[in-house]
């Protein structure tokens, strides 16, 4: 239907992009790439070459991890930056199936509720977002979320 207009997502096992999201931020990297920690270029895993180690960027020479963002590691400067560029353009936000305390990602939904946008959060559990949230969809995002598209169309 092209209404939903940007994804962020901290899961790291690339099912969106496997699904065919196009319009992503993988806040938290994605498991199956590689990333250098200077320019933040990006590649598939199977597709560097590991020759020399530790691995070098071949775009600028720094150094070259897994994608996946680990506790305590920054998140990339641009990847931050896109989250908080899409969240300023949004004006309905529908988060799902998330505990709502891992932060920077938790205050996503806290500023277009802040902004007087909608926020639909999509949650078998309550969690702190369910106290802003306009709309509580309680229950499996597996059959919360088909029902909300049906109510769309």
């Amino acid at each position: 239907m092209d209404i939903l207009k940007m994804t962020i997502t901290q899961n790291v096992d690339n099912l969106h992009v496997r699904a065919g999201s196009t319009r992503l931020i993988e806040i938290h990297g994605n498991r199956t790439k590689v990333r250098c920690i200077v320019c933040e270029s990006r590649w598939l895993r199977e597709a560097f070459d590991y020759e020399d180690l530790p691995p070098a960027c071949p775009e600028c020479g720094g150094l070259v991890k897994g994608d996946t963002v680990m506790f305590g590691e920054p998140i990339p400067p641009r990847v931050l930056e896109a989250c908080f560029n899409a969240t300023d353009k949004c004006d309905c936000m529908i988060v799902c199936g998330t505990s709502a305390t891992v932060y920077p990602a938790a205050s996503f939904p806290q500023a277009v509720a802040e902004r007087g946008g909608f926020v639909i959060e999509a949650n078998p559990n309550p969690t702190r977002l369910s106290e802003i949230a306009d709309v509580v969809l309680k229950g499996p995002t597996g059959i919360t979320l088909p029902r909300l598209v049906d109510r769309l169309r």
